[in-house]
């Protein structure tokens, strides 16, 4: 009998060395006792974690994550973490990207003249997650920058933040411009509500293409001596050179700015498609601009300005607002050839003053709109005057317009008894809910207004917060 021998191979694998993302803890008894150290450290997959506390730090990102591993700088979850600087940017994202920052408070405290709370001052930054953070600015005033002043990025996400400007000087809220491929979500801007001490200018401005503007609380824009207002859209485009377009602005609420929404050509002409949708725009009674001067809000303008020679064109369908404005509802103005604009189921709530004004009228349409007045034309369409009946009659648009008591209840919404219930105009190309997320249409049509009616058995989700109740003046 042979005998048997047992070979054994031994097999030697060599694996390249492995990088293990790290929790990396911040705080009093913790590694790292201030954040900065932490973000010199952090690596791609990292989380800088920082405990309960407040840090005396201007941050600034070291390094940039990669597309499958984000760093992350956050609070501990249940912790209230401040961070406040003399210096601006509080947070310079230093021209890093494939971040996230969530859960912080960041605090200016200097007297700079042009300060931001989170920014960037050295080169672009792509992939950047900014949500549920604090940026308070307590000094100083801003020439080009604001609470969140981010230029040149590419897929910069802005969700859940609340930003507070009370300047010395005016400031805006955030300014995003040069962007492409923007999500700027259910955040707060605003100022101090009296008057006199917060100085928010612009609540956003921004400009680029692929922005969804969405679900957004912005008011109290005080800085009088430089025209405050809510959104703005710029036609300056975005860092690749390609103008202005495909801008969604739509299930914001704005009120107490010189101008609600405004889309301004400027340099370049606003294109593709844009759309301004399910806005609540308004102005209450204690608001005046110029200071203790008189109301004068507009709720939309649409101006195709071009600083050196005629105006732009500009695109923009403007549908289901709810717009109550003590100056004008909407205004065109300085647009030019190859202008398409469209308003369409637009409630406009009783103005002392005229509705509309379209100065240059090529290429813009009206119709089924609601005109809740009985007094005043409400439309100016070139140098005349209409009612709506006679514009239509006219036969320049409005054919399907409705007009008398519309009947909201005083937070803008409808009821049963609303005239605008059922009269609106399908537009389900463009959407299909409404400003709190109710499904549309609810009955036979669709609603006119930013609020589909959904039956006194349904009730609604939660609407924004606001400051005050909203007043139908």
């Amino acid at each position: 009998m042979k005998s048997a021998r047992l070979c054994l191979l031994v097999l030697t694998v060599y694996l390249p060395a492995m990088t293990f993302a790290a929790t990396r803890d911040v705080g009093p008894g913790q590694p790292y006792s201030t954040i900065q150290s932490c973000l010199n450290a952090a690596v791609a997959g990292d989380v800088c974690n920082v405990h309960a506390g407040t840090y005396n730090e201007t941050l600034s990102l070291s390094s940039s994550g990669t597309s499958t591993a984000s760093i992350t700088l956050q609070a501990n979850p249940g912790d209230i973490v401040n961070v406040q600087s003399s210096n601006a940017p509080v947070l310079n994202l230093n021209g890093k990207s494939y971040w996230s920052v969530n859960g912080l408070n960041f605090t200016y405290n200097g007297s700079g003249s042009n300060v931001s709370g989170i920014g960037t001052n050295s080169g672009s930054v792509n992939y950047i997650t900014l949500s549920n953070n604090t940026v308070t600015l307590n000094g100083g005033g801003c020439s080009s920058s604001g609470g969140i002043a981010i230029p040149n990025a590419d897929h910069l996400t802005v969700s859940g933040n609340t930003i507070k400007i009370f300047t010395t000087s005016g400031c805006d809220g955030a300014e995003l411009l040069l962007n492409s491929n923007l999500q700027f979500t259910g955040n707060t801007i605003y100022g101090n509500a009296d008057g006199t001490t917060g100085k928010l200018e612009d609540g956003m401005v921004v400009s680029g293409t692929n922005l969804n503007i969405e679900n957004n609380v912005l008011h109290d824009g005080w800085s009088y001596n430089t025209h405050p207002d809510g959104i703005v859209v710029q036609g300056d485009g975005d860092r690749n050179g390609n103008l202005t377009a495909n801008v969604k602005v739509w299930r914001n609420t704005v009120y107490n700015f010189t101008q609600g929404i405004y889309f301004d050509a400027i340099h370049n002409p606003l294109q593709g498609t844009n759309l301004v949708a399910d806005n609540l725009i308004y102005e209450q009674s204690n608001f005046q601009y110029p200071t203790g001067t008189y109301n004068k809000m507009n709720c939309i303008v649409l101006d195709g300005e071009n600083i050196s020679g005629p105006g732009f064109p500009i695109n923009v369908s403007v549908y289901n607002n709810t717009l109550d404005c003590h100056q004008l509802h909407v205004y065109v103005l300085r647009t030019s050839t190859g202008t398409a604009i469209d308003f369409k189921n637009n409630i406009f709530v009783n103005p002392p003053y005229g509705a509309n004004y379209v100065s240059v009228t090529t290429g813009v349409t009206m119709d089924y709109d609601y005109y809740d007045q009985s007094s005043n034309p409400p439309i100016k369409w070139g140098g005349t005057a209409y009612s709506a009946a006679g514009f239509a009659s006219a036969g320049l648009g409005e054919s399907h317009a409705r007009s008398g008591s519309v009947g909201l209840n005083s937070d803008y919404t409808e009821n049963a008894n609303s005239n605008s219930v059922d009269h609106g105009f399908d537009l389900s190309t463009f959407f299909t809910i409404d400003k709190i997320g109710v499904s549309r249409p609810q009955g036979a049509a669709w609603d006119m207004g930013a609020f589909e009616y959904s039956g006194a058995g349904s009730p609604q989700p939660p609407r924004p917060p606001t400051v005050g109740p909203p007043q139908i003046q």
